[in-house]
């Protein structure tokens, strides 16, 4: 073996690793993939995808995706997804989702644990052990469906995202946060 060489792996993004997997449609690119029933998925640069099953589905930087069931979703920029159901949604910005089911939700830089969201925007948000519909949540922290604190020096916005269909709000999540920032000033 020559040592001047860096040698592929999978965990640093130089190469692939498939076992033990049912792939139909897909592509992957500089990822770990182990034991996972996938169709239709992109996959481009993720650590470890294992147990898992997939369709129609996006995975971009992510960290991890283990042991879930993911539909026409996208998980992205460092986050991982362990045990949990995740459904038309979008998983992104180093967020980590456990033991939960996540329906039309767009989840950013926030951890999930043992939650149910459905039709919600969660951004900078601790939630464990809660169950929520058609909010928009930023900046607190949940335990047990109620407010417990904040994750930084903003205080926490919990709004009802009335005016959806289907989980997709007809204003995005970027523009209710910007209208926010301009009635909080």
């Amino acid at each position: 073996m020559n040592s001047d060489k860096a040698q592929p792996s999978a965990f640093n993004g130089d190469g692939n690793t498939i076992t033990r997997c049912s792939i139909s449609n897909c592509t992957i690119k500089n990822s770990c993939v182990k034991r996972s029933t996938l169709s239709d998925c992109v996959i481009s640069k993720v650590e470890d995808v294992s147990r898992i099953t997939a369709q129609k589905s996006q995975f971009h930087d992510a960290a991890l995706a283990e042991r879930s069931a993911i539909t026409n979703s996208t998980i992205q920029t460092q986050s991982s997804v362990h045990r949990s159901t995740i459904g038309q949604s979008v998983v992104q910005d180093k967020s980590a989702v456990k033991r939960s089911t996540v329906t039309g939700t767009m989840v950013s830089n926030s951890q999930l644990q043992r939650v149910t969201l459905t039709n919600c925007a969660v951004t900078e948000c601790i939630i464990e052990r809660s169950d929520f519909q058609g909010l928009v949540l930023k900046y607190g922290i949940w335990k047990r469906n109620e407010l417990v604190g904040r994750t930084g020096n903003q205080d926490p916005i919990f709004i009802r995202n009335y005016g959806s269909k289907a989980g997709v709000p007809k204003v995005t999540p970027d523009k209710i946060f910007a209208f926010l920032a301009t009635m909080l000033n």
